[in-house]
């Protein structure tokens, strides 16, 4: 994280607990996230950040929540191919462990409306789940597809197990499928969402 903002803000049982990956230096991003941030009080939302290293020590100490093997996702972790990946495994695992409801990677979305706004959205949605998305269609006479970020995720206390089985999917997957399949990840979470119909897009 930058001198923009602190590492921790906020209560525990905040109603909105954020965390978001702290790479880079992106002063402009964590500047305006900071602002954002005081519009809001403490005891309805809380942000932590986590470098790489604290990624892994998290999944050192909560992974065995994770996964039904004690050292299966920390030992994956340490397998898997690149950060993003990497990356992703900490995001569902903190999500899973309830440690976190959202997860925001402040230097790839911006929101574009007021923070107390947008939170009393999530509160007022039925979905469990809200994901950042886009459409796209890979050629021109193929079907369009949504293709799910993986830079914001809201899961709620309502949501089925859908960290769960993103987890599964991260420690059960070969390198060599994960490496060659880029949107693996984003097409079957959004399969995960279709099935339990309680979600919503956030475009």
């Amino acid at each position: 994280l930058t001198n923009s903002i602190s590492s921790s803000r906020g209560s525990s049982q905040a109603t909105f607990r954020i965390v978001s990956p702290k790479h880079g230096n992106d002063d402009k991003s964590w500047s305006r996230f900071s602002s954002m941030l005081d519009s809001v009080s403490p005891s309805e939302v809380s942000h932590e950040t986590y470098t790489p290293e604290e990624q892994r020590n998290f999944l050192q100490r909560h992974g065995k929540f994770c996964y039904h093997t004690n050292t299966a996702v920390l030992e994956r972790y340490d397998e898997l191919p690149n950060d993003s990946l990497k990356e992703q495994l900490f995001k569902y695992c903190i999500l899973y462990t309830g440690r976190a409801n959202i997860f925001w990677d402040v230097s790839d979305v911006v929101l574009l409306q007021p923070l107390s706004e947008f939170l009393h959205l999530l509160q007022q949605n039925s979905a469990a789940i809200v994901v950042d998305t886009e459409n796209l269609r890979e050629e021109e006479n193929t079907e369009q597809e949504t293709l799910i970020h993986s830079s914001f995720l809201f899961v709620s206390s309502k949501a089925p197990p859908v960290a769960k089985s993103m987890i599964q999917l991260l420690v059960e997957t070969s390198n060599q499928v994960l490496a060659s399949s880029p949107l693996l990840l984003a097409r079957q979470l959004s399969l995960y969402m279709e099935d339990d119909k309680a979600w919503a897009a956030w475009q």
